[in-house]
């Protein structure tokens, strides 16, 4: 199971902002920033979380990383294969409820996430980081390589308004249909 995807690529899209693209920080400066937890760079922290490309929006700067980070998942997990296996090997991405375990253990990342802290589960963007609405959402989640995994998760929270009324079965269902149409392969 890869776990952390939107963690990890939320991370390399803030990178690539302020170290690459900014100029502000050396790879090594962030590194002591992260490994002090961002004691005293609070500022530089919410800068990270709040206003660096982030996956779940369809945006496609950190959907590109999103995908990069899941084929490299998905590639190490079918090299498993090049040896004779009793069993064969498959790349889920799919945290299976072990995200909050995982980031307990897990020290900063450069996407604003504090020590310790849940990563990201499943498919899905980190918790509160998808900001423009199911379909960007979704959109960048199709973005994955879905064709290479039997299975991941996706929880996909919407707000009651949304579907309610007597249009709002309708439109649930529609934003599901998309979702599929676009290679999405699980939805909850």
């Amino acid at each position: 199971h890869g776990s952390g995807i939107a963690t990890a690529a939320d991370s390399l899209a803030a990178i690539q902002r302020v170290v690459f693209d900014e100029n502000e920080l050396t790879l090594g400066q962030l590194r002591d920033v992260l490994n002090a937890d961002y004691e005293g760079r609070e500022p530089l922290r919410q800068r990270l979380l709040n206003r660096c490309p982030k996956y779940g929006n369809d945006d496609e700067a950190a959907d590109k990383f999103a995908a990069r980070v899941a084929n490299l998942f998905c590639d190490e997990v079918m090299r498993c294969n090049e040896v004779p296996h009793s069993i064969r090997f498959w790349p889920e991405i799919y945290s299976y409820h072990n995200n909050r375990h995982q980031g307990s253990a897990l020290g900063a990342t450069a996407d604003g996430r504090k020590r310790g802290e849940p990563i990201s589960e499943n498919q899905s963007p980190s918790y509160g980081m998808d900001l423009e609405g199911a379909t960007a959402c979704l959109r960048s989640m199709s973005r994955l390589p879905h064709s290479r995994t039997p299975g991941g998760g996706t929880n996909l929270r919407l707000h009651p308004s949304a579907v309610s009324g007597d249009g709002g079965l309708d439109a649930l269902s529609d934003l599901m249909k998309t979702y599929f149409r676009l290679g999405g392969q699980h939805l909850q």
